[in-house]
């Protein structure tokens, strides 16, 4: 019986996850840097960047995309195909990220900040809410340390 509850448990968190979803031209170029930046040790191809920031946008616009940041020179290609942060770069999203979502308040008075603009939803502690209620729309700040 233990297994059966633990089995379920498994299967509920993984219904969890959010959909694929078609993301703008500069939210797309958004969502690239955030993956490459937090996994700056690591390369990724086309797909696996598709399959790890969760949008359904087609390769081709993914790799119109990987281009322009190579461009930039915000991303590095390697000759394979794979793409990898420019570690000599710093991007704005290494200290600043401003999400803008609804409030999803916890009966302990935390809430989750429910949103389209991140993968995860955005956990907040109950003395950084601010006077905000159940459903508001908020705009969030993460500053990294």
């Amino acid at each position: 019986m233990g297994k059966l509850c633990y089995f379920w448990t498994i299967i509920s968190t993984c219904n969890m996850l959010r959909k694929p979803r078609q993301l703008k031209s500069e939210e797309l170029q958004i969502q690239i840097l955030k993956l490459l930046s937090k996994n700056a040790s690591k390369s990724f191809d086309t797909y696996q960047i598709s399959r790890k920031i969760n949008v359904s946008n087609p390769p081709s616009s993914i790799q119109e995309e990987l281009n322009k940041l190579v461009t930039k020179g915000l991303v590095i290609k390697t000759k394979t195909g794979i793409y990898r942060i420019n570690s000599a770069q710093k991007t704005s999203s290494d200290t600043k990220s401003f999400f803008q979502g609804y409030v999803d308040m916890t009966r302990s008075g935390a809430a989750y900040i429910t949103n389209t603009d991140a993968r995860e939803d955005i956990y907040v502690a109950s003395n950084y809410i601010s006077g905000a209620l159940h459903k508001d729309l908020v705009k969030v700040e993460i500053i990294k340390n």
